[in-house]
């Protein structure tokens, strides 16, 4: 993968999602770790693993906009990929059963929270079942073998309102290119890219967001 390819791609999410202070670092990866227990997640929570004040963190929180989803209750039971509220894509956290917005949340969450996941999916051409398994160093295991990815860019304006809606919507697991392929047809804008891409664009990804805790190679 071009390294302009890779920069052009993340440097359309826009820098409230992607440009972190360390303390915004440091809310949002306790926020993994406490969302992977299966879980709502409180204010108070955060502040007791991170130290910060509530005030300051829930200031946090409103910056990141679409990327957060809370309750009735104001807690925090989605974030940027990993949900505790059912989706097409199920990511199994020793034992408890999670869910993601998009199939490529699956490719860099496991790095975030530092576990081997079981992700299942369904390709919504053939309606295959797909069964992945993903440790924080790679993908172990691939069924089907010719599973590929469905990716679209971000839409810097939009994707901040409605992350979900405009940018996760579009992102499957497929299990093979033809299937792909013949989905991508239908979805313009859309294009097919393999789990390898997807797993290092990840890995970018959360080098970017997070370079008080990954180094960039």
């Amino acid at each position: 993968m071009a390294e302009t390819e890779i920069q052009d791609f993340l440097s359309l999410f826009p820098s409230n999602l992607m440009q972190l202070s360390p303390a915004e670092q440091s809310v949002s990866m306790v926020l993994y770790q406490l969302l992977i227990n299966g879980k709502p997640v409180s204010t108070r929570d955060i502040a007791n693993k991170t130290g910060l004040i509530e005030l300051e963190i829930d200031k946090i929180l409103n910056r990141w906009g679409s990327e957060v989803l809370r309750n009735d209750n104001t807690d925090i039971i989605g974030f940027f990929g990993l949900s505790l509220s059912k989706t097409a894509h199920i990511l199994e956290v020793e034992g408890r059963k999670l869910y993601t917005w998009c199939a490529w949340d699956t490719m860099f969450i496991p790095a975030l929270i530092d576990k081997t996941v079981k992700v299942v999916s369904t390709c919504p051409v053939t309606k295959q079942e797909i069964n992945l398994t993903i440790s924080s160093s790679g993908v172990l295991s691939i069924n089907p073998e010719r599973t590929v990815v469905s990716l679209i860019a971000p839409d810097t304006e939009k994707i901040t309102e409605d992350l979900v809606g405009t940018f996760c919507c579009h992102i499957h697991f497929f299990a093979s290119p033809e299937a792909g392929n013949q989905w991508v047809q239908k979805n313009p804008g859309t294009y097919i890219v393999s789990l390898d891409h997807a797993y290092h664009l990840g890995k970018r990804k959360n080098q970017k967001r997070y370079p008080n805790v990954f180094t960039s190679t």
